[in-house]
């Protein structure tokens, strides 16, 4: 008779569905910002600004020390690059194609995260995480009919994917993943405002939203991304980052969805069949036992 996933595997799954609905929801905020006045480093900036302060409140509430290691801070350092990179990427793929495009070649990045953890890390490969996979990369195939982009926008989106992977595979195998994951949020948010802080410099300045419609927005945007960070890397620290990277494919469901709703975007039979494919890798993963308790 087989056990019942424990607590910290339903958690760390459940967060990591909760933090692919936050990534999901982000795109639409985002690019109605980065097609109206805000340019990518500016919100970027204003993300990081913002997410920090209430991220600081509560390691302070919490009474959490925020020193590091030497190794500790090589290894944040690495996160809020990879982190950046992503989301400028993904940021500017969002002006030259549709949201729900870009959110589909994003989705490259489980099968990069399992390539990493395999070459680089040994990480052994069960079965109906094979499966998972399988179903998962049948649905993102699926729902790519009639989407169409710009060659820029797909490689924007496609690098996207790359530099996720590196984030994923850093968060689980780096000094990192024994920090608290607020901790290493509130240094990924600053560490990325610095960065951009200094783009937006050599740009011209920062950009900010004009009517209090694109004010909205941006707190919107805000609260959707610090949520989906700090989910996304408790997730990663629980049930690692190969299970994190299929779970979180809850991410494309949420942003097709959204692409239809706030863009109109068209949403064909083939595209619905995709969605229930990738919610069954979904389901898979979340009863899916380690392999050492399944020998056991």
């Amino acid at each position: 008779m087989h056990n019942l996933p424990d607590t910290p595997t339903i958690k760390g799954s459940f967060a990591a569905i909760c933090s692919a609905v936050s990534y999901g929801l982000l795109p639409v905020f985002s690019k109605l910002l980065v097609t109206a006045n805000m340019d990518s480093s500016s919100l970027i900036v204003g993300q990081g600004i913002i997410g920090s302060i209430p991220l600081l409140l509560l390691l302070i509430i919490q009474k959490t020390p925020l020193t590091l290691s030497g190794a500790q801070r090589k290894s944040v350092l690495l996160i809020g690059l990879a982190d950046g990179a992503t989301t400028y990427l993904l940021y500017e793929s969002y002006k030259r194609i549709d949201v729900g495009f870009a959110t589909t070649i994003h989705f490259i990045y489980p099968v990069l995260v399992m390539l990493l953890m395999t070459l680089l890390f040994k990480e052994t490969i069960t079965i109906r995480r094979m499966i998972a996979l399988f179903f998962a990369m049948v649905g993102i195939f699926s729902v790519t009919e009639n989407m169409t982009g710009n060659l820029t926008g797909t490689l924007l989106a496609a690098g996207s994917a790359c530099t996720y992977a590196i984030y994923n595979a850093i968060n689980q195998k780096s000094a990192a993943g024994k920090i608290p994951p607020l901790l290493v949020s509130f240094y990924d948010l600053i560490i990325v405002s610095i960065l951009f802080s200094c783009m937006c410099a050599i740009e011209g300045g920062l950009s900010l939203p004009h009517t209090s419609a694109e004010w909205g927005f941006f707190f919107t945007d805000c609260a959707i991304k610090v949520s989906g960070v700090s989910l996304a890397i408790y997730a990663m620290q629980t049930i690692g980052s190969t299970k994190t990277s299929i779970l979180s494919t809850a991410e494309l469901l949420t942003a097709i969805a959204a692409g239809v709703i706030v863009f109109h975007e068209s949403l064909s039979i083939r595209q619905l069949f995709g969605c229930g494919t990738i919610l069954t890798s979904v389901i898979i993963l979340i009863l899916e036992h380690d392999a050492s308790r399944d020998a056991s």
